[in-house]
């Protein structure tokens, strides 16, 4: 049995891990690697200044610190419109988001004033700047895009959890 230290793939694995990617089933023999040597790798990537993060539904990912990266508030402002359009329509979220695959220029962010406005604030304002967000998503490993349709991955739930967390907070405060 190979362990995280001699694993063929190792550098691979860390170069993903260590530029945002967050690995799941659908990265084969990547993520077979991690997670049926879990223990080891944790050990490995700690003693590298790397924190190794089990997420619940099957990801693996580098825990970073508290702040809050342009690039993580705009994936949020992206997923925080998807899940409130998909909601108000009736829709089942999970199921929606992990069953079927959208075409970039029908998703709801540029569709009405308010999601527009939203939208803009993150530097996004056309179809062509919605396709650049979903494409630098898909380089995180949330999403996979096919021409101009876009898929949603298992690594998404990160993105759902901090959406619950913060309406949750927000019900809190209320």
């Amino acid at each position: 049995m190979q362990t995280a230290l001699t694993h063929p793939k190792l550098a691979e694995i860390f170069r993903q891990l260590r530029d945002g990617r967050h690995l799941c089933l659908e990265d084969g023999e990547l993520y077979s690697a991690v997670e049926e040597n879990a223990e080891g790798f944790t050990d490995l990537f700690k003693t590298l200044g790397y924190a190794l993060q089990p997420h619940r539904k099957g990801i693996y990912f580098f825990r970073g610190d508290t702040a809050v990266t342009d690039t993580a508030r705009r994936f949020a402002v992206f997923t925080f419109i998807l899940v409130e359009h998909l909601g108000d329509s009736g829709q089942g979220i999970e199921e929606a988001l992990f069953t079927a695959s959208f075409p970039i220029d029908e998703f709801p962010h540029l569709q009405s004033d308010r999601y527009r406005e939203t939208m803009a604030e993150m530097g996004v304002s056309s179809v062509d700047d919605l396709s650049k967000l979903v494409r630098s998503m898909e380089r995180f490993g949330f999403t996979a895009v096919d021409g101009e349709r876009v898929r949603f991955r298992r690594p998404m739930y990160r993105l759902i959890d901090l959406c619950v967390r913060v309406l949750e907070t927000e019900e809190d405060d209320a």
